[in-house]
């Protein structure tokens, strides 16, 4: 027997075990090592709010664990702004957890009204996040929430 005509006899005998009626192999993605490409909008996503309250001055909210996220929505809602020529930034940081430093990720334009204010990060690269803001004016004071949905 000739390796040509074994070859042919395997392949019939693989057809037989694992083809359907149209003489396709069935394969399982699922037992395999192959990668499916994946969209975004079909991911797990989870909300949360980051922040909630007044400030009349600068500050930063605690350390956030997001090392499950591969990316982030934040929305930063105002409700409520007083005082003289009043300014607030929002910034959402990333944290190198070997030095403990922080870095801007993205920041907000200068907010000086109530409204919706969004920002994307995407990727999202650091483990450890946190919202900061800067506030300016005199006598200011910011009525406003800090939420997020990450996607993982």
């Amino acid at each position: 027997m000739t390796i040509y005509v074994w070859i042919e006899k395997l392949i019939e005998k693989l057809k037989q075990a694992f083809a359907d009626e149209l003489n396709n192999i069935r394969v399982r993605l699922s037992e395999t090592n192959i990668a499916l490409p994946i969209d975004i909008q079909y991911r797990l996503k989870e909300a949360s709010m980051i922040w909630s309250g007044t400030a009349t001055a600068s500050g930063n909210t605690s350390d956030i664990d997001a090392e499950k996220f591969s990316a982030m929505e934040v929305l930063v809602k105002v409700t409520s702004v007083s005082g003289t020529s009043p300014t607030l930034q929002v910034c959402v940081q990333g944290k190198f957890d070997t030095t403990g430093d922080y870095k801007d990720i993205t920041c907000t334009n200068t907010i000086t009204t109530t409204g919706s204010y969004f920002l994307t990060i995407n990727p999202l690269t650091f483990k450890t996040i946190r919202a900061r803001w800067i506030i300016g004016g005199t006598s200011p004071s910011f009525t406003f929430r800090i939420d997020a949905v990450g996607t993982v």
